[in-house]
């Protein structure tokens, strides 16, 4: 609707103001959010680029990165490798932090497209005009 569509743009110019004083040790958190309602706002490509500048430094990022390639651009290949990066990143940390909440759906998802990828049966095209034989049996070839 275009009242959530106002409220996002809103928050969005929220967002920039937050991140132009750059008084906060939370930036990135605002860097995040600003890349959630970039995507909410159908800026797919924009919200992929924010959400890559983030990847080193929030593990959400690569987890919403998965999400879009899943959902939006249904590129589960991709989806799964930025789920197992996301996995991979919080598995290693000695002290997870909340972005790390999503692996056990990030592990379920991942598990999902790849179980759903060697299952896929390719499509055979076959002519429409195709018909069946009937064997010609008052033929004599003699």
């Amino acid at each position: 609707t275009e009242n959530n569509a106002d409220i996002l743009r809103e928050s969005m110019d929220n967002f920039y103001l937050a991140i132009d004083l750059g008084k906060s040790d939370r930036l990135t958190d605002y860097e995040l959010g600003l890349a959630d309602i970039t995507d909410k706002l159908g800026q797919t490509e924009t919200a992929i680029r924010r959400f890559q500048n983030l990847i080193n430094s929030r593990p959400k990022a690569t987890f919403r990165l998965a999400e879009i390639y899943e959902k939006k651009k249904n590129d589960k290949e991709m989806a799964v490798i930025f789920y197992q990066e996301y996995l991979r990143v919080c598995g290693t940390m000695k002290k997870p932090t909340t972005d790390c909440n999503f692996m056990e759906l990030a592990n379920r998802r991942m598990t999902n497209l790849k179980t759903n990828k060697s299952m896929e049966v390719p499509k055979i095209v076959v002519a429409k005009d195709s018909v069946e034989m009937v064997v010609d049996t008052v033929r004599n070839d003699d």
